[in-house]
């Protein structure tokens, strides 16, 4: 059977700026063998397409709402992590200056289960801490460092928030910091990047 996915985004304001606008290339999920492992030998896991399109979202306008970035039907089942590919990050200070920031992974890897239920739909969403995620490193430089947790949903039963973490550029560190979510546990994660 199928049901569907629904990805999208939400964010705190960051500092300092009055646009964000990452920029992303792909976004994909990844399907759990029968098994349930990301390594099974039965041909089953493997990494799907949500959206194969360019896509964008600026951080200050997704402030209090959600963003779709994209939707899929998919096999129902157990689904362990979501990889979005970063290609830039632009916007424009609160004194009207523009910057490009450094993006130290072109990959956004969030690890964390859900599962696609026949018929249902199952609403991922990414939300970021722009205060952490976009740090001012002096001198007008900023550093794309995403901070996120994931929020899931299936057909309005609550939110439970997984761990995420971010593929790391050149042996980088990865931090969590245990919180509540709107209902369960939640996990804030730091995808912090050298």
């Amino acid at each position: 059977s199928w049901g569907i996915v629904e990805i999208r985004v939400t964010d705190p304001p960051p500092a300092n700026v009055k646009s964000a606008v990452v920029y992303l290339n792909s976004i994909e999920v990844h399907r759990a063998g029968k098994d349930g492992s990301d390594n099974s030998s039965d041909n089953t896991s493997g990494w799907i397409s949500v959206i194969g399109a360019p896509a964008s979202f600026d951080l200050m306008s997704v402030i209090g709402i959600e963003q779709v970035l994209g939707s899929a039907n998919l096999s129902a089942g157990k689904y362990t992590q979501i990889r979005m590919g970063v290609t830039n990050v632009t916007g424009v200070t609160t004194d009207n200056v523009s910057y490009t920031a450094e993006v130290p992974s072109d990959k956004l890897k969030i690890v964390g289960n859900f599962t696609v239920g026949g018929g249902n739909t199952t609403v991922l969403t990414i939300d970021f801490d722009g205060e952490k995620s976009l740090i001012q490193t002096g001198q007008g430089k900023f550093l794309f460092k995403p901070v996120i947790k994931l929020l899931v949903n299936n057909d309005g039963k609550g939110s439970v928030n997984n761990r995420g973490e971010s593929d790391k550029g050149r042996g980088g560190e990865n931090e969590e910091n245990e919180g509540k979510g709107n209902s369960g546990n939640s996990r804030n994660n730091s995808g912090k990047k050298d």
